[in-house]
């Protein structure tokens, strides 16, 4: 299967499921919220820092469900 096809797999169950996501995209920025809609090539996130923000699965790295951490913090905050 291809990684586009698995990526939206994976983003139509957390979708459906209203679970809270971490995207990790190919330029090395990511994003962190629920997903508002899906929609054809893209997805509409509505990120924690940004808002809504609509991203494209061809950006798409990986998606996983959103851990976070004590304090409020996800692990991948602690990057920047």
């Amino acid at each position: 299967m291809e990684l586009n096809e698995l990526n939206k797999g994976k983003a139509k169950y957390f979708f459906e499921n209203k679970i809270s996501v971490h995207i990790s995209k190919t330029n090395g920025f990511f994003n962190n919220g629920i997903i508002l809609e899906l929609s054809g090539d893209l997805l509409i996130i509505d990120d924690i820092r940004n808002g809504a923000t609509p991203i494209y699965f061809l950006e798409i790295k990986d998606i996983e469900k959103f851990i976070e951490m004590k304090g409020g913090i996800s692990k991948d905050d602690r990057k920047n």
